[in-house]
Protein backbone atom coordinates (compact mmCIF):
# COMPACT_ATOMS: atom_id res chain seq x y z
CA UNK A 1 0.00 0.00 0.00
CA UNK A 2 1.32 3.75 -0.85
CA UNK A 3 0.62 6.52 0.94
CA UNK A 4 -0.05 10.29 -0.81
CA UNK A 5 1.03 13.21 1.69
CA UNK A 6 0.21 16.55 0.63
CA UNK A 7 1.83 19.61 0.38
CA UNK A 8 0.87 20.59 3.83
CA UNK A 9 0.99 17.11 5.44
CA UNK A 10 4.61 17.43 5.22
CA UNK A 11 5.41 20.53 7.24
CA UNK A 12 2.55 19.79 9.12
CA UNK A 13 4.17 16.07 10.26
CA UNK A 14 7.63 18.15 10.61
CA UNK A 15 6.02 20.82 13.25
CA UNK A 16 4.34 17.87 15.01
CA UNK A 17 7.64 16.65 15.59
CA UNK A 18 9.35 19.85 16.59
CA UNK A 19 6.41 20.60 18.90
CA UNK A 20 6.55 17.49 20.81
CA UNK A 21 10.56 17.95 21.71
CA UNK A 22 10.14 21.88 22.62
CA UNK A 23 7.23 21.12 24.76
CA UNK A 24 9.97 18.79 26.52
CA UNK A 25 12.40 20.91 26.71
CA UNK A 26 10.61 23.55 28.29
CA UNK A 27 9.27 21.02 30.89
CA UNK A 28 12.95 20.16 31.63
CA UNK A 29 13.75 20.87 35.47
CA UNK A 30 17.71 20.52 35.46
CA UNK A 31 20.53 21.12 32.92
CA UNK A 32 20.82 16.60 33.06
CA UNK A 33 17.18 17.06 31.46
CA UNK A 34 18.36 19.44 28.97
CA UNK A 35 21.61 16.87 28.44
CA UNK A 36 19.16 14.28 27.34
CA UNK A 37 17.35 16.33 25.15
CA UNK A 38 20.41 17.60 23.26
CA UNK A 39 21.47 14.19 22.76
CA UNK A 40 18.27 13.43 20.89
CA UNK A 41 18.82 16.13 18.34
CA UNK A 42 20.52 13.73 16.02
CA UNK A 43 17.43 11.34 15.80
CA UNK A 44 15.00 14.63 15.72
CA UNK A 45 17.07 16.02 12.99
CA UNK A 46 16.47 12.30 11.24
CA UNK A 47 12.69 12.71 11.43
CA UNK A 48 12.66 16.03 10.20
CA UNK A 49 14.79 15.00 7.26
CA UNK A 50 11.86 12.05 6.59
CA UNK A 51 9.47 14.68 6.14
CA UNK A 52 11.44 17.33 4.31
CA UNK A 53 14.60 16.48 2.33
CA UNK A 54 15.61 20.44 1.99
CA UNK A 55 18.39 20.59 4.00
CA UNK A 56 18.15 24.39 4.58
CA UNK A 57 14.70 23.79 5.73
CA UNK A 58 15.87 20.98 8.29
CA UNK A 59 18.75 23.27 9.56
CA UNK A 60 15.90 26.22 10.23
CA UNK A 61 13.98 23.23 12.40
CA UNK A 62 16.77 22.01 14.23
CA UNK A 63 18.00 25.78 15.52
CA UNK A 64 14.59 26.39 16.82
CA UNK A 65 15.93 23.32 18.76
CA UNK A 66 19.13 24.80 19.59
CA UNK A 67 17.56 27.97 20.35
CA UNK A 68 15.26 26.39 22.86
CA UNK A 69 17.18 24.39 24.87
CA UNK A 70 20.15 27.49 25.04
CA UNK A 71 17.42 29.55 26.22
CA UNK A 72 15.89 27.30 28.78
CA UNK A 73 19.57 26.66 29.91
CA UNK A 74 19.97 30.57 30.57
CA UNK A 75 16.41 30.54 32.57
CA UNK A 76 17.45 27.50 34.87
CA UNK A 77 20.66 29.25 35.48
CA UNK A 78 19.18 32.24 36.12
CA UNK A 79 16.75 30.24 38.81
CA UNK A 80 19.61 28.36 40.39
CA UNK A 81 21.32 31.55 41.04
CA UNK A 82 18.13 32.64 42.80
CA UNK A 83 17.91 29.63 44.71
CA UNK A 84 21.66 30.36 45.99
CA UNK A 85 20.38 33.83 47.55
CA UNK A 86 21.95 36.08 45.04
CA UNK A 87 18.91 37.29 43.69
CA UNK A 88 17.56 38.56 40.08
CA UNK A 89 19.39 40.45 37.55
CA UNK A 90 20.74 43.39 39.02
CA UNK A 91 19.83 45.58 35.72
CA UNK A 92 18.42 44.97 31.98
CA UNK A 93 20.49 42.63 29.89
CA UNK A 94 20.74 41.04 26.58
CA UNK A 95 22.43 37.45 25.50
CA UNK A 96 22.90 37.47 21.97
CA UNK A 97 24.14 34.24 19.77
CA UNK A 98 26.76 34.82 17.36
CA UNK A 99 28.52 32.88 14.12
CA UNK A 100 26.04 30.59 13.14
CA UNK A 101 23.60 30.35 15.65
CA UNK A 102 23.41 34.04 15.21
CA UNK A 103 22.28 32.90 11.16
CA UNK A 104 19.86 30.37 11.97
CA UNK A 105 22.83 27.78 11.02
CA UNK A 106 23.67 25.53 13.92
CA UNK A 107 24.32 21.94 12.79
CA UNK A 108 24.39 18.92 15.30
CA UNK A 109 27.42 19.72 17.37
CA UNK A 110 27.62 23.38 17.63
CA UNK A 111 30.27 24.73 20.28
CA UNK A 112 29.21 28.21 22.16
CA UNK A 113 29.59 31.84 20.11
CA UNK A 114 28.09 34.11 22.57
CA UNK A 115 28.11 37.69 24.38
CA UNK A 116 26.34 39.52 26.52
CA UNK A 117 25.25 43.49 26.50
CA UNK A 118 24.27 44.73 29.47
CA UNK A 119 22.50 48.50 30.87
CA UNK A 120 25.45 50.90 30.93
CA UNK A 121 24.61 51.84 34.68
CA UNK A 122 26.29 48.18 35.48
CA UNK A 123 29.47 49.81 34.65
CA UNK A 124 29.29 52.08 37.71
CA UNK A 125 28.20 49.43 40.05
CA UNK A 126 30.68 46.86 41.19
CA UNK A 127 27.98 44.32 42.65
CA UNK A 128 25.86 44.24 39.66
CA UNK A 129 29.30 43.89 37.30
CA UNK A 130 30.34 40.98 39.78
CA UNK A 131 26.93 39.30 39.45
CA UNK A 132 26.64 39.27 35.61
CA UNK A 133 30.32 37.74 35.98
CA UNK A 134 28.93 35.21 37.80
CA UNK A 135 25.97 34.52 35.80
CA UNK A 136 27.76 34.05 32.29
CA UNK A 137 30.38 31.48 33.65
CA UNK A 138 27.93 29.57 34.99
CA UNK A 139 25.91 30.08 32.35
CA UNK A 140 28.72 28.93 29.97
CA UNK A 141 29.73 26.59 32.36
CA UNK A 142 25.94 25.27 32.05
CA UNK A 143 25.92 25.10 28.72
CA UNK A 144 28.98 22.91 28.13
CA UNK A 145 26.84 20.31 30.74
CA UNK A 146 24.25 20.47 28.21
CA UNK A 147 26.69 19.63 25.25
CA UNK A 148 27.22 23.07 23.60
CA UNK A 149 31.25 22.72 23.71
CA UNK A 150 33.21 25.79 25.13
CA UNK A 151 34.13 27.87 22.62
CA UNK A 152 38.21 27.66 21.27
CA UNK A 153 38.57 31.67 20.96
CA UNK A 154 37.04 32.05 24.37
CA UNK A 155 33.89 33.67 22.09
CA UNK A 156 31.46 33.51 25.46
CA UNK A 157 29.57 35.44 27.64
CA UNK A 158 31.83 34.70 30.83
CA UNK A 159 34.91 36.30 28.75
CA UNK A 160 35.26 39.88 29.87
CA UNK A 161 36.02 40.59 25.95
CA UNK A 162 32.59 39.92 25.49
CA UNK A 163 30.61 40.75 28.32
CA UNK A 164 29.97 44.69 28.27
CA UNK A 165 27.51 47.93 28.62
CA UNK A 166 25.96 49.00 25.44
CA UNK A 167 28.11 51.88 25.86
CA UNK A 168 31.28 50.11 25.61
CA UNK A 169 30.01 47.87 22.55
CA UNK A 170 29.00 50.76 20.66
CA UNK A 171 32.56 52.35 21.11
CA UNK A 172 34.46 48.73 20.42
CA UNK A 173 32.39 48.32 16.75
CA UNK A 174 32.75 52.43 16.04
CA UNK A 175 36.34 51.99 16.50
CA UNK A 176 37.05 49.24 14.38
CA UNK A 177 34.83 50.40 11.62
CA UNK A 178 36.30 53.18 11.51
CA UNK A 179 40.04 52.00 12.17
CA UNK A 180 39.72 48.28 10.32
CA UNK A 181 42.59 45.76 10.52
CA UNK A 182 42.94 42.17 9.26
CA UNK A 183 42.15 40.93 13.25
CA UNK A 184 39.13 42.90 13.36
CA UNK A 185 37.67 41.75 9.84
CA UNK A 186 38.15 38.04 11.42
CA UNK A 187 36.37 39.01 14.62
CA UNK A 188 33.87 41.12 12.77
CA UNK A 189 32.88 37.92 10.62
CA UNK A 190 31.48 36.38 13.87
CA UNK A 191 30.36 39.53 15.51
CA UNK A 192 28.25 40.89 13.14
CA UNK A 193 26.18 37.68 13.14
CA UNK A 194 24.53 38.87 16.45
CA UNK A 195 21.15 37.97 17.53
CA UNK A 196 19.06 38.42 20.11
CA UNK A 197 18.53 35.36 22.29
CA UNK A 198 17.27 35.94 25.96
CA UNK A 199 16.87 39.10 28.05
CA UNK A 200 16.04 42.99 26.89
CA UNK A 201 16.06 43.06 22.62
CA UNK A 202 16.27 46.54 22.81
CA UNK A 203 19.53 46.68 23.90
CA UNK A 204 20.96 44.54 20.52
CA UNK A 205 18.17 46.64 18.02
CA UNK A 206 20.09 49.62 19.38
CA UNK A 207 23.52 48.13 18.63
CA UNK A 208 22.50 46.75 15.77
CA UNK A 209 20.93 50.05 14.21
CA UNK A 210 24.68 51.44 15.09
CA UNK A 211 26.32 48.87 13.43
CA UNK A 212 24.39 49.56 10.31
CA UNK A 213 24.72 53.15 10.37
CA UNK A 214 28.45 53.44 10.57
CA UNK A 215 29.12 50.83 8.17
CA UNK A 216 26.91 53.16 5.74
CA UNK A 217 29.36 55.75 6.47
CA UNK A 218 32.14 53.53 6.23
CA UNK A 219 32.27 50.21 4.70
CA UNK A 220 35.85 49.86 4.60
CA UNK A 221 35.83 47.23 7.40
CA UNK A 222 33.47 45.11 4.78
CA UNK A 223 36.54 45.44 2.12
CA UNK A 224 38.55 43.20 4.76
CA UNK A 225 36.14 40.80 5.59
CA UNK A 226 36.37 39.89 1.32
CA UNK A 227 40.17 40.17 2.45
CA UNK A 228 39.64 37.69 5.44
CA UNK A 229 37.28 34.92 3.26
CA UNK A 230 39.56 34.58 0.42
CA UNK A 231 42.06 33.43 2.94
CA UNK A 232 39.70 30.39 2.44
CA UNK A 233 39.33 28.59 -1.22
CA UNK A 234 36.56 25.96 -2.84
CA UNK A 235 38.71 22.50 -3.17
CA UNK A 236 38.25 22.66 -6.39
CA UNK A 237 41.32 22.89 -8.96
CA UNK A 238 41.32 24.65 -12.24
CA UNK A 239 40.24 21.47 -14.44
CA UNK A 240 37.49 20.75 -12.09
CA UNK A 241 38.96 18.05 -10.22
CA UNK A 242 38.47 18.14 -6.36
CA UNK A 243 41.06 18.83 -4.00
CA UNK A 244 41.10 16.45 -0.79
CA UNK A 245 43.54 15.93 2.31
CA UNK A 246 44.21 13.12 3.87
CA UNK A 247 42.67 13.01 8.10
CA UNK A 248 43.58 10.32 10.48
CA UNK A 249 44.77 8.29 7.72
CA UNK A 250 42.60 8.25 5.58
CA UNK A 251 42.33 9.43 1.96
CA UNK A 252 39.84 12.25 0.17
CA UNK A 253 38.58 14.13 2.76
CA UNK A 254 37.35 17.89 2.10
CA UNK A 255 36.43 20.58 4.92
CA UNK A 256 33.60 21.87 3.10
CA UNK A 257 32.60 23.43 6.37
CA UNK A 258 35.86 26.33 5.84
CA UNK A 259 36.06 26.26 2.59
CA UNK A 260 32.84 26.25 1.01
CA UNK A 261 29.69 26.91 3.47
CA UNK A 262 31.56 29.71 5.40
CA UNK A 263 32.14 31.10 2.28
CA UNK A 264 28.45 31.45 1.25
CA UNK A 265 27.92 32.45 4.94
CA UNK A 266 30.50 35.30 4.96
CA UNK A 267 29.27 36.59 1.01
CA UNK A 268 25.86 37.12 2.46
CA UNK A 269 26.68 38.86 5.61
CA UNK A 270 29.06 41.38 3.67
CA UNK A 271 26.61 42.18 0.97
CA UNK A 272 24.06 42.42 3.10
CA UNK A 273 25.45 44.62 5.41
CA UNK A 274 26.62 46.72 2.44
CA UNK A 275 22.97 46.69 1.00
CA UNK A 276 21.39 47.19 5.02
CA UNK A 277 19.65 44.28 4.91
CA UNK A 278 18.76 44.04 8.62
CA UNK A 279 18.46 39.64 8.72
CA UNK A 280 21.34 37.25 9.32
CA UNK A 281 20.31 33.85 7.57
CA UNK A 282 22.30 33.32 4.90
CA UNK A 283 19.30 32.11 2.51
CA UNK A 284 17.06 35.03 3.93
CA UNK A 285 20.42 37.51 2.66
CA UNK A 286 20.30 36.02 -0.08
CA UNK A 287 16.83 36.30 -1.43
CA UNK A 288 16.56 39.93 0.15
CA UNK A 289 20.17 40.78 -2.26
CA UNK A 290 17.60 39.76 -4.99
CA UNK A 291 14.79 41.93 -3.80
CA UNK A 292 16.66 45.03 -4.08
CA UNK A 293 18.23 44.08 -7.22
CA UNK A 294 21.94 43.79 -5.77
CA UNK A 295 22.31 40.33 -7.30
CA UNK A 296 21.06 38.54 -10.08
CA UNK A 297 18.06 36.29 -9.40
CA UNK A 298 19.23 33.09 -11.44
CA UNK A 299 22.91 33.47 -9.88
CA UNK A 300 21.13 33.75 -6.02
CA UNK A 301 19.20 30.41 -7.00
CA UNK A 302 22.47 28.73 -8.41
CA UNK A 303 24.59 29.95 -4.95
CA UNK A 304 21.78 28.32 -2.82
CA UNK A 305 21.06 25.41 -5.08
CA UNK A 306 24.78 24.80 -4.32
CA UNK A 307 24.43 26.01 -0.72
CA UNK A 308 21.62 22.97 -0.16
CA UNK A 309 23.71 20.41 -1.77
CA UNK A 310 26.90 21.03 -0.01
CA UNK A 311 24.55 21.31 3.62
CA UNK A 312 22.33 18.02 2.19
CA UNK A 313 26.21 16.18 1.71
CA UNK A 314 27.47 17.59 4.91
CA UNK A 315 24.20 16.65 7.40
CA UNK A 316 23.68 13.43 5.74
CA UNK A 317 27.26 12.10 6.85
CA UNK A 318 27.06 14.13 9.82
CA UNK A 319 23.68 12.12 10.88
CA UNK A 320 24.94 8.56 10.16
CA UNK A 321 28.20 9.34 12.35
CA UNK A 322 26.14 10.48 15.31
CA UNK A 323 23.25 8.20 14.81
CA UNK A 324 25.72 4.95 14.34
CA UNK A 325 26.50 5.88 18.32
CA UNK A 326 23.03 6.94 19.25
CA UNK A 327 22.81 4.23 22.19
CA UNK A 328 26.51 4.65 23.09
CA UNK A 329 27.15 6.63 26.41
CA UNK A 330 30.04 8.42 24.67
CA UNK A 331 29.94 11.39 22.70
CA UNK A 332 29.13 11.53 18.87
CA UNK A 333 32.46 11.93 16.33
CA UNK A 334 33.39 15.74 16.18
CA UNK A 335 34.64 15.30 12.52
CA UNK A 336 34.05 18.30 10.38
CA UNK A 337 35.45 16.92 7.71
CA UNK A 338 32.86 15.30 4.36
CA UNK A 339 34.58 11.75 3.66
CA UNK A 340 34.50 11.82 -0.37
CA UNK A 341 34.95 7.92 -0.36
CA UNK A 342 31.58 8.08 1.03
CA UNK A 343 30.08 10.11 -1.99
CA UNK A 344 28.56 7.72 -4.72
CA UNK A 345 29.00 9.05 -8.57
CA UNK A 346 26.15 11.57 -8.83
CA UNK A 347 26.91 12.87 -5.58
CA UNK A 348 30.13 13.37 -6.16
CA UNK A 349 29.34 15.50 -9.24
CA UNK A 350 26.93 17.55 -7.25
CA UNK A 351 29.54 18.16 -5.08
CA UNK A 352 31.96 19.20 -7.84
CA UNK A 353 29.17 21.59 -9.25
CA UNK A 354 28.20 22.94 -6.06
CA UNK A 355 32.04 23.93 -5.38
CA UNK A 356 32.38 25.32 -8.71
CA UNK A 357 28.98 27.89 -7.72
CA UNK A 358 30.90 28.45 -4.83
CA UNK A 359 33.95 29.35 -6.53
CA UNK A 360 32.28 31.76 -8.81
CA UNK A 361 30.57 33.56 -5.80
CA UNK A 362 33.77 33.98 -4.43
CA UNK A 363 34.76 35.71 -7.63
CA UNK A 364 32.40 37.76 -7.85
CA UNK A 365 32.23 39.05 -4.43
CA UNK A 366 35.92 39.81 -5.06
CA UNK A 367 35.33 41.70 -7.91
CA UNK A 368 32.46 43.62 -6.75
CA UNK A 369 34.54 44.65 -3.72
CA UNK A 370 37.80 45.24 -5.81
CA UNK A 371 39.90 42.74 -4.08
CA UNK A 372 43.01 41.51 -6.76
Amino acid sequence: MTFAYSSTDIPRAAASVSSSLLAEVQRARDFITLRRLYRRLPRFTADIRNWNRSAMATIRVLNEAHRAILQHCITLTLAEIAGRGQGTPPAAFALVILGSGGRGEMLLMPDQDNAIILADEVNQDTAARDWFADFTNNLNRHMEEVGYGLCPGGIMAGNRAWRKGLSQWRRQLGRIIAHPNPKAARWSNIALDLEFLYGEQTLVLTLRREIAWRLRENPRLLRMMVEDDAEGRPPIGIFGRLITRTADGKKNHIDIKRNALRIVADAARIYAWRAGIDVNNTVDRFRGLTRQGVLNHEFVETTLAAYDTLLDLYLDQKLQQALSGANADDEPPDDELLDHNLLGPHEQELLRLSLRAVKHLQKQLQEDFEID
